[in-house]
């Protein structure tokens, strides 16, 4: 309100509408849209060397451009319009541009200015997916200032799930295209309905359902008893089966299938491990002759095949003398072979 004083003078009247801490707070956030970080609507309206806040406007169809700014020191407004209201088609906010060139002159001479920090304002890092205090688990965070005892609570936390992207649920252990999704609990003050933040929807909406798309495919396992060796890897293998073979020295014929380690009918997932045990008949050779079977596991395509540690026809010991000396070559010709059989 403005008064005239006794001689007329001109009389202006304060009251505070704002507390200090409130004051700096809001004035810290008007300098986002000069700040060239973060993405401000007017950069170009950023006086050097001082501290400068505003806020660009936008009417309906572009046919109002405002902005509104501030230093320490002024205070300005400027509109860009026309007299009968029409579309300004214009990239930019004529308005700002015309305020920063006013305004930065103004300034030219003047010395460096800053907001003054009161003393009850305080500082913390914020999560910016729920807006409050940043934990080690959160991901982008930024700087606010806040007035003491306004400081949010620190943030719920947050969930990184492996999300199937066919069906967008929760990747189970049969799901091939997947990728890591990071999501945040909803804010408290968002769970009212009151208040949405854009993109929450989708930052927030941590999904509960599993996919059910892709399942375990389960089939019966076959009766390969009796059948040889590579009949029965292929009756397994032919319905995505693995097979591990062990060969076990028995009174079957060579090759063939003696025991399997799940009984016919047993139902199980394709992939799942099939042991089949072969028989090595006792007693036989191999066609290499005299052969020591180390036990390796010897892997080839989805089939191991384990063969038991075993001497195979082991060799007869060399001939000795009576006295136990070297081996004798030559025996001596027996009596009738002396006489010549006479």
């Amino acid at each position: 309100n403005i008064k005239g004083g006794e001689n007329n003078d001109i009389i202006q009247e304060k009251n505070r509408v704002m507390s200090e801490g409130n004051s700096f707070v809001l004035k810290d956030i008007l300098t986002g849209p000069v700040g060239a970080e973060g993405g401000g609507t007017a950069p170009y309206c950023k006086i050097p060397g001082q501290a400068t806040g505003g806020k660009t406007g936008t009417t309906n169809d572009d046919k109002d451009r405002w902005f509104c700014g501030f230093t320490p020191y002024y205070t300005a407004t400027a509109w860009y319009g026309y007299d009968s209201p029409e579309p300004t088609h214009s990239s930019t906010n004529p308005a700002a541009r015309l305020w920063a060139i006013i305004m930065k002159r103004i300034h030219e001479d003047l010395p460096n200015s800053s907001f003054e920090r009161p003393s009850n304002i305080t500082s913390a890092r914020i999560c910016k997916a729920s807006g409050k205090v940043a934990t080690d688990e959160c991901k982008d965070t930024y700087s606010e200032y806040f007035v003491r005892g306004t400081v949010p609570d620190k943030c719920e936390g947050h969930k990184v799930i492996t999300i199937c992207k066919e069906t967008g649920k929760i990747a189970n252990e049969n799901c091939t295209d997947t990728e890591e999704v990071y999501y945040t609990e909803l804010p408290d003050k968002e769970k009212s309905g009151h208040w949405r933040t854009p993109n929450n929807d989708e930052l927030c909406d941590i999904p509960e359902e599993v996919c059910d798309v892709h399942k375990k495919v389960m089939v019966k396992v076959p009766k390969v008893i009796g059948l040889k060796k590579e009949d029965a890897e292929k009756k397994l293998k032919n319905l995505k089966l693995n097979v591990t073979v062990t060969i076990k020295e028995s009174d079957k014929e060579n090759g063939i299938v003696i025991s399997q380690s799940k009984a016919e009918g047993t139902e199980v997932a394709e992939g799942e491990n099939i042991t089949i045990v072969v028989s090595k008949k006792k007693g036989g050779s191999s066609s290499s002759g005299n052969t020591v079977d180390t036990g390796n596991t010897v892997n080839t395509g989805n089939t191991t095949n384990t063969e038991n540690t075993e001497v195979e026809n082991p060799p007869d010991p060399p001939a000795n003398n009576e006295t136990g000396g070297e081996p004798i070559d030559n025996p001596p010709p027996t009596n009738e072979e002396a006489s010549g059989g006479n």
